[in-house]
């Protein structure tokens, strides 16, 4: 739970169930590949905290956080 929480946003129910939805299609998928091809064993348990590390290096905000528009970028930090 704690990876499509995350992943969706705390404070948004839509970001948080769509959150959960992304997270169970990876578990599911990550099963498959896991018994059909590389037998590790339990890799559906760790897949989700996997991509959450990625996601969160490429882009630190939930999904279904806006956009920040242009005028707040090019403000220059100190």
């Amino acid at each position: 739970m704690f990876p499509a929480v995350i992943l969706g946003g705390l404070d948004s129910i839509a970001g948080a169930v769509l959150g959960g939805i992304i997270v169970g299609l990876l578990e599911n998928a990550a099963h498959f590949v896991d018994s059909q091809y590389l037998h590790w064993g339990n890799l559906y348990e760790i897949a989700p905290f996997y991509v959450l590390i990625i996601i969160l290096m490429i882009r630190p905000t939930p999904v279904s956080a806006p956009k920040i528009s242009s005028a707040f970028r090019d403000i220059e930090r100190i």
